[in-house]
């Protein structure tokens, strides 16, 4: 067997040694695919804390719509929404919160009064 193939083996296994180390480091836990990657306690993100009592009844304008989950505006201020029946909402509709589930708001199409 030449040299240069002796060469070329020798340097193909150690690559694959290599490259296997640093796979394994990078999976193991604790290991920098952790840092990359959200995880389930990971509070850095949390959404405010909506207490049911505030928000109960509460009207506001859908400004996206909801498929079943969108973005409306109570006031000045915009939240996540879902509606609480799965339904589609068109933007630009009154909706009003239902209940609280998982810190995002519940709510049903405002039926106009007939």
């Amino acid at each position: 067997m030449p040299l240069s193939a002796i060469v070329c083996l020798l340097s193909a296994v150690f690559l694959l040694g290599a490259g296997t180390a640093f796979f394994l480091r990078w999976r193991a836990p604790g290991g920098r695919s952790r840092r990359m990657a959200l995880s389930a306690d990971d509070t850095s993100c949390d959404a405010p804390v909506l207490h049911p009592g505030d928000w109960l009844g509460r009207a506001g304008e859908t400004l996206t719509p909801l498929r079943p989950c969108g973005i409306a505006a109570f006031g000045r201020r915009r939240h996540d929404v879902r509606s609480a029946d799965g339904r589609w909402v068109d933007a630009g509709r009154t909706v009003r919160v239902s209940h609280v589930r998982n810190r995002k708001l519940m709510v049903i199409p405002d039926e106009p009064d007939s």
